[in-house]
């Protein structure tokens, strides 16, 4: 699909966007709704499963844009139908594990690293990247200038996260969770998995290839705007005096 600069563009479209959206908000938002307390200290991402005509449009381009990029990956009918059988009976497990910790009136522990877990992290993070190029894939490690420019990315979104205050949690009276959403939920879950199941028929094809393509065009822009905005809110948040807790 061609390149930005020294990077792949479907990759670096997947990295600005998908992955921030499909890997952290969506499921974010997905916690709330099973935890309520949670909401608290996120309301902002009560919009997402909100009434209005742009969360209808998000939703709606969530599922089509989810639905082919799983369908591509699926492997097949067969390999995906095995996979989703996995998915669901640790969804089964663990929804029933994670009772308590979902009922529970501080949400933090579920979201927020300990400080000896996020060490734990960090010392994962390196050696997963450091046996990755040295003993699986050394031809892939790129230039130095190129892990230059990639480390001023991973600078840009340490700034980004600094910049934010640390929010206190709303008091529990001004958030709500409603039995809509739970259900919109379910729907959205099923229409994704059933939908993408449908589509894994033609895993390989221009049915497939050119949604997907299409949407890496679409995230491109859209995730440079997104870091875009962030940095902003963040320098602004910064730059305005401690009030607490802000919607």
């Amino acid at each position: 699909m061609g390149s930005i600069g020294p990077y792949g563009f479907s990759e670096i479209s997947m990295v600005f966007l998908f992955h921030p959206l499909a890997s952290f908000i969506v499921p974010l938002v997905v916690a709330c709704v099973l935890c309520p307390a949670l909401r608290r200290l996120f309301p902002d991402l009560a919009w997402f499963t909100g009434k209005s005509k742009g969360a209808w449009v998000v939703q709606v381009y969530l599922v089509l844009s989810f639905v082919s990029v799983l369908g591509m990956n699926s492997g097949g009918p067969a390999n995906l139908t095995m996979n989703l059988a996995v998915v669901l009976v640790l969804l089964l497990v663990l929804s029933r594990l994670a009772r308590s910790a979902l009922s529970c009136s501080d949400a933090r522990p579920i979201v927020v690293f300990s400080r000896w877990g996020f060490v734990g992290l960090s010392i994962y993070l390196v050696l997963l990247y450091g046996v990755t190029y040295v003993f699986l894939r050394p031809q892939g490690l790129p230039s130095a200038p190129v892990q230059l420019l990639t480390f001023i990315f991973y600078a840009l979104v340490i700034a980004g996260l600094w910049l934010h205050r640390r929010r206190e949690p709303m008091p529990g009276t001004a958030v709500q969770v409603e039995t809509r959403e739970s259900s919109l939920v379910r729907i959205l879950f099923a229409l994704i998995l059933g939908l993408a199941l449908v589509l894994s028929v033609f895993t390989g094809t221009p049915v497939l290839l050119i949604p997907v393509v299409v949407s890496f065009v679409i995230w491109t822009p859209l995730g440079f705007l997104l870091t875009a905005v962030a940095l902003v809110s963040g320098v602004g948040e910064r730059m305005t005096p401690a009030r607490g807790h802000r919607d």
